[in-house]
Parts: C-alpha cells; structure tokens; sequence
C-alpha cells in the first residue's frame, strides 16, 4: 500500500493516474478506521496473523539475503503490470527486503 501511495506520473501505470490510486487507497485507510499508512499496515498485518497463517517471509523459509534475491529473480514481471505502480527489479529487491526486516522486527 504505501509503495503504490508513493507513485508518480513516471511509473503510474493506472491509466486514470496516479491521483486516482491514491485515492482509492485513501478510501481503503477509511474502510480499515486506518489514520495513516503505516496505520492501515499493522491492521492488515494483525489480519493476516489472525487467521494464523504465514506472516513473514521468514514464515515461508525466506531467511537470507541469498533467499531473498532468489525470491526477487524468480519474480514473474509480466505478473506485476497489473499493480496500479511499476516496479523495478530494484524496487521490488528493495520491497522484498523491507518486507524481510519487518517479519524479524514482529518476532522480536
């Protein structure tokens, strides 16, 4: 969510631009009493850890920076065109390792 509210004209690839992603994830912050992003995030992360599935990547086996890379190679690109902001083979590196510290930052 706070990746695709971050985009711009230059890698918007919703057709109706990115004032219109931004608002539907303002209205999707409104649906989860969400005040902020970061806010909308931990709901969402207390809603997935709710139904006491994997969580993390380190959940999933993801555990290195060696897995983590693999995990971003493997990464299908053309199954990416549909998210409203495009994505980069840094941007998701970057992604995936956030994601990564986040998961380590929960279990501590």
């Amino acid at each position: 969510m706070a990746y695709n509210y971050g985009l711009g004209e230059e890698d918007c690839l919703d057709p109706r631009g990115p004032g219109h992603v931004r608002t539907r994830i303002e209205e999707i912050l409104e649906l989860l009493q969400a005040a902020s992003i970061e806010d909308g995030r931990r709901i969402i992360d207390s809603i997935i850890e709710s139904t006491g599935r994997p969580a993390s990547l380190e959940d999933i086996g993801v555990r290195s920076a060696e897995d983590i890379q693999v995990v971003a190679d493997g990464v299908n690109a053309e199954r990416l065109g549909n998210n409203p902001r495009a994505f980069t083979p840094e941007s998701l590196l970057e992604m995936l390792q956030e994601l990564h510290a986040r998961g380590a930052d929960r279990k501590d």
